[in-house]
């Protein structure tokens, strides 16, 4: 916040350039440790938290350059929530996977992870199947 308040103070200033450096740098680091921070949730099996982390990471950084591997993890949080979830609230969580699975497979049809996001998809298609025909999983 001072360097950007130095830049519109001072926009002829010899430092603008330097100050600009500094905060690419500085967001770069903050952009990292919140891809850190979702993906420690991620392994610790907190997956509702790396959800909410990684969403307000994409909120954060629109720009970033992990958006793909960002919203894989997001799809697979949500799908390994559903997966172990109580019986009553399987349902409506499997279907959140499934919304989750789209905007995924919309945004990136080519990615390399799209054949696991399949998968994922698949399974949750099943398993919902399952549940309305009554089978308890």
């Amino acid at each position: 916040d001072d360097f950007q308040l130095f830049v519109n103070t001072f926009p002829s200033s010899d430092k603008v350039e330097q100050c600009n450096q500094l905060m690419d740098k500085l967001r770069e680091k903050l952009e990292r440790k919140a891809f850190e921070q979702g993906h420690l949730y991620y392994k610790l099996g907190k997956y509702i938290s790396a959800i909410v982390s990684f969403e307000n990471m994409l909120k954060d950084f629109p720009e970033t350059k992990r958006e793909e591997q960002v919203r894989f993890l997001i799809l697979k949080s949500s799908f390994n929530y559903a997966k172990n979830s109580i019986f009553e609230k399987k349902l409506e969580r499997l279907n959140d996977t499934i919304g989750k699975y789209k905007e995924f497979a919309k945004r990136f049809p080519e990615s390399k992870y799209i054949k696991e996001a399949n998968k994922i998809n698949s399974y949750s298609l099943t398993e919902i199947n399952k549940i309305k025909n009554g089978y308890k999983i």
